[in-house]
Order: structure tokens, then sequence, then C-alpha cells
């Protein structure tokens, strides 16, 4: 008689789960990022600053490679380019002179470029090292709200927010803690 109720009362919680789907959750969601090896990508930002009327808009491209690999290429208004490979950070700006910068002797940078660094290559353990991690909705239109650990970070930054579709990025919004805002809006290049 119990297992015939609990029959019953399982059955139709059973039958609308696909067991055949990958499970949804954080850890799947790294691990179809962790297969994700390279991509480019064009995007534009729009920041919004308290200082400024109007918001600031670049556009350009973005290059990401398996496992420590990123760049973005700023291509208006002016040329720029910001470019991680593993520790050292390299700052590119049209009329200035080029600067690296170790991220470990920058760790506010360091969990900025851990934010999307590890989510491009499923690195859950270093994404949860920087910040308290929370996904939300579906696989096909998912949500990470990032919120830094750290104070030193937590005074730049009060929450990044990953939105994607699968294992694809669509937008990063970050929001400083002093009320400004930026939002980089992500396009997977035609072809």
């Amino acid at each position: 008689m119990l297992a015939a109720l609990l029959g019953v009362a399982a059955g139709p919680a059973l039958a609308e789960q696909d067991i055949t789907a990958p499970r949804w959750d954080l850890a799947g969601l790294m691990e179809a990022m962790a297969k994700v090896r390279a991509g480019t990508a064009r995007f534009t930002e729009t920041r919004s600053l308290q200082l400024l009327s109007a918001p600031l808009v670049t556009s350009g491209v973005l290059r990401f490679a398996a496992p420590d690999r990123l760049e973005k290429q700023t291509l208006l208004p002016k040329l720029g380019l910001l470019a991680v490979t593993g520790d050292q950070l390299l700052v590119e700006q049209q009329g200035q002179p080029s600067r690296t910068i170790s991220l470990r002797d920058a760790p506010e940078i360091a969990g900025l470029v851990a934010a999307l660094r590890a989510t491009l290559v499923g690195d859950r353990s270093t994404l949860e090292r920087y910040f308290a991690v929370t996904l939300s909705g579906p696989r096909t239109g998912w949500q990470l709200e990032l919120t830094p650990r750290d104070g030193r970070m937590a005074k730049l930054v009060a929450s990044i927010r990953i939105s994607g579709s699968f294992d694809r990025l669509q937008s990063v919004v970050t929001l400083e803690d002093g009320g400004d805002r930026s939002e980089l809006t992500i396009m997977a290049e035609p072809g």
C-alpha cells in the first residue's frame, strides 16, 4: 500500500521531468561552459556614469581562448585593447603608451577578470572564490548574479550579472558601488 501511494505521488512529478536532459544547475552550466574552448563575438558596451549626462558607448570584438586568454578590442569610438593572458593584463589605448599589469598586484582587477574568464571556462571554484554566485532561469535564458566576497572589490563593484543561453554569454551588467553602470551586450559573429 505504501509503495502504491509513493508511486502515485511520484508518478506525475517524474512524468514532467526529462530524464535524458543534462542537469540544470550551477554545476551543469559550468560543465557546458567548459566545453567551449574558443570564441569570437562582437560587443557594444554602454557605460552610464553619475558624472556624465549621456552614456558612453563603445563597440568592438571580444575573443576568448581557453584556458586563460581573453581580449576586448575596442574599435569605436577609438582603438583600444584589454588583453589578459594568465596573470598579465595588457592595456593599450590609442595615443597612449601600452601598460602591463600583474593581476597578482591588483586583486580588485583580478576579481573582475575572474568573473568573466571563470564563467567562460566553467571554473566554478574560482568564481566562488571571488563571488557569492546565484544562478536563475532556464538553460535557454539563464542569469548568474555575482556579489563580491572581497571588501576591496566590493568598494568598486556592487554586483555583476552575466546572462546567457545554453553555453553562450549574451550580456554582462556591472553595477558599481557608487551607482555607475556598465552593460556589455555580446553578439555572436555571423557565419
